[in-house]
């Protein structure tokens, strides 16, 4: 898909909410490092678009959607997508 639609950067979403048990650090060590992977993997840009939180209320805030408490983490990823895609992408036409 990535090649087919020539895409310039990836911004994988989600969230890991920690629970009773060590599965928590275990899950967003192995995501953490699979998303390295698929950057080298691919060839393009894979901007960490992984919200982990210690709770649900934690991660409502932190995708925006208590007002008042945070910011939508989302629209942080999607600038750094795209002054990545400016900077680093081969589609784009820079003129020197």
């Amino acid at each position: 898909m990535i090649k087919k639609h020539k895409l310039d950067v990836v911004i994988p979403i989600g969230v890991l909410i920690k629970g009773s048990t060590m599965h928590f650090e275990y899950i967003c060590d192995a995501v953490s490092k699979a998303l390295m992977d698929l950057q080298f993997k691919i060839g393009v840009p894979v901007i960490f678009g992984v919200l982990t939180c210690m709770t649900e209320e934690q991660a409502q805030a932190r995708a925006g959607l208590i007002p008042g408490k945070m910011h939508n983490h989302g629209e942080d990823w999607g600038a750094c997508a795209v002054e990545t895609a400016l900077k680093w992408s081969p589609y784009v036409e820079r003129k020197i």
